[in-house]
């Protein structure tokens, strides 16, 4: 009948997000899906006591009570089976590639995975027909953690968009106190979060979603000490990822967070078992040797990252005290680093690259800071000792990355948030060095333009591949590094109009006082602080006061590391 109002689309109906109701909604059409009205009509009036399958509509399949799916955690595995389930899952789908099967092949090699062992799905998860699992929440998880990490999942979005809805559906469940909540809660909710910070329609719920985790965590799950050894490990486990997550969260949403989670009472709480150990001794398995090396594992790597980390976060002065502090102890860092994969050839696992890229990353944190916009915008910053030892691990982090592209270990879609950003954060630190180079009247330096290609080559494998980075910064970076490459190659563009267009993107997203780092920023006060910062630096393309010292980092035969290898600084 003309007039008539139309039935919200099926997507936003499961979703129960409002639908604009055009055909195809406006939701479906942004994000190029299928716009289908094709669920079932549900009887008008109050429900019959009686009614046939037939005329039932959309219901939710029933979940077998099975004796395996009600036990609770087993010789310390994650205790996905021990939470009442208040909501049900719909069998999964044919036409999806990949199952929660496919991510336990992936623990050992992606690190936010890593409070999970490989070849433990049976019995981490029990298995209820083939299409149930005991725990919807973990199980949606999964699913959302094998549509957007695995390689062989097809472009279909509304699978990581479908489950991540189904596994956030007990939330409100979480927050009633009869609900209790596990570990298994924690770690789903600290997965959907990392899985989203650079996701542009995610960002600001993923910031809750970790905010949730490590609140339920530091409450609700039992304490350490009194807990199985192994049972024990997992919860270092996690307690370590939330502790590292702490830092990222400081870094991409530009807040404080004091939290701490790998200390109970007096103790060191971190996990006991090398990856070696965890990933080797599977029980009831005769699989191979995944870890070789008992130094070379994730926490090994990552947590002695993480003083420094934060401590680079409260962006101390040149001269302090501090500042000579955090390098000091990065440099220990550098010395005690596993010999055998400072050698690129020898690097296997995809984090094993991000520890140095997120070594770089923390130096550059430390010497450019954070906010975009001024590390472009400050001319007075080009002539500083900061300025040189930014640049310095910038072109250091650019021979990670023409490693990690030569890498059989490189799938884009792998790359923790956190390392995603530390590239974004040295492109536009090439972005600058190859502007100053122009502006010295400089020829571009074979080194400085190589390097900045393997950063652009690297955004655009991630911006290409990855389902869950589209985050408008990551892509002005990217933007902006190609203009600057393309102008070093001769290109003749109206540079200051190209710029000024992608710096005005820009704006929404800042790491100073008021700016709120990936969460977008209202058009009112971002136009206030781009003015304040405008007017601060007084911004002028035609000076620019490079240092004999940042020159002569350009030039490869004045550099004393051996190329192909991890190395803690070009000239000294």
């Amino acid at each position: 009948m003309p007039g008539a109002q139309q039935r919200a689309c099926d997507r936003c109906a499961e979703l129960k997000v409002q639908c604009s109701e055009d055909a195809p909604c406006a939701r479906c059409r942004r994000l190029s899906l299928q716009c289908t009205r094709n669920r079932p009509v549900r009887a008008r009036g109050r429900p019959r006591k009686h009614v046939s399958p037939a005329h039932a509509g959309h219901q939710l399949s029933p979940v077998c009570n099975s004796p395996t799916a009600t036990s609770s955690e087993v010789d310390g595995h994650l205790d996905v089976q021990d939470a009442p389930c208040s909501s049900t899952l719909s069998t999964v789908d044919d036409a999806l590639a990949v199952s929660p099967r496919d991510v336990f092949a992936l623990v050992y090699r992606i690190g936010i995975l890593s409070a999970f062992r490989q070849n433990e799905y049976e019995s981490l998860i029990a298995s209820v027909d083939g299409s149930f699992l005991a725990n919807d929440a973990m199980h949606a998880t999964l699913l959302v953690c094998a549509a957007l990490l695995c390689q062989s999942v097809e472009d279909d979005q509304t699978y990581p968009e479908q489950s991540r809805a189904r596994a956030l559906a007990d939330i409100a469940a979480l927050l009633a106190e009869s609900r209790p909540v596990h570990r298994t809660d924690v770690y789903c909710l600290y997965l959907l979060a990392n899985l989203c910070y650079l996701h542009e329609q995610s960002t600001a719920m993923a910031l809750r979603w970790t905010t949730l985790a490590n609140c339920f965590f530091s409450i609700n799950v039992s304490c350490p000490m009194t807990q199985p050894l192994i049972s024990n490990e997992v919860d270092r486990r996690l307690a370590s990822l939330l502790s590292i997550d702490n830092n990222v969260q400081m870094l991409l949403y530009n807040r404080s967070c004091s939290e701490s989670f790998t200390r109970h009472g007096t103790e060191l709480f971190q996990p006991q078992l090398s990856d070696h150990d965890w990933h080797n001794t599977i029980p009831g398995t005769a699989e191979g040797v995944i870890f070789p090396h008992t130094l070379e594992g994730f926490f090994e790597l990552f947590l002695p990252l993480q003083n420094s980390f934060k401590g680079a976060l409260s962006y101390p002065t040149y001269d302090s005290s501090s500042y000579k502090a955090i390098v000091d102890e990065l440099e220990q860092y550098f010395i005690q680093f596993p010999n055998r994969i400072a050698d690129f050839q020898n690097v296997s696992l995809l984090w094993q690259f991000e520890a140095m890229i997120w070594f770089h990353g923390i130096h550059i944190l430390l010497n450019a800071r954070a906010d975009f916009l001024e590390l472009l915008l400050d001319s007075a910053f080009t002539g500083s000792p900061t300025y040189t030892n930014a640049a310095d691990h910038a072109l250091l982090m650019g021979d990670i990355l023409k490693a990690l592209l030569a890498s059989l270990a490189f799938v884009p879609q792998q790359l923790n948030h956190a390392t995603i950003f530390f590239i974004a954060l040295s492109s536009a630190m090439h972005a600058s060095l190859l502007s100053a180079v122009l502006l010295e009247g400089l020829s571009t330096p074979e080194v400085l333009l190589q390097s900045a290609i393997a950063h652009y080559d690297i955004l655009e494998a991630i911006l290409r591949h990855s389902r869950s980075c589209d985050h408008p910064l990551i892509i002005i970076v990217s933007k902006i590094l190609a203009l600057n490459i393309s102008r070093a190659g001769g290109s003749s563009t109206d540079y200051e109009s190209d710029l000024g267009g992608f710096l005005q993107g820009w704006k929404y997203y800042r790491w100073i006082a008021g700016g709120h780092g990936l969460n977008k920023i209202d058009e009112g006060l971002a136009d206030e602080l781009l003015s304040s910062t405008m007017q601060r630096f007084r911004y002028d393309l035609t000076v620019s006061r490079l240092s004999p010292s940042l020159i002569s980092l350009f030039d490869p035969d004045q550099r004393i590391c051996r190329p192909g290898t991890f190395d803690l600084s070009i000239l000294y």
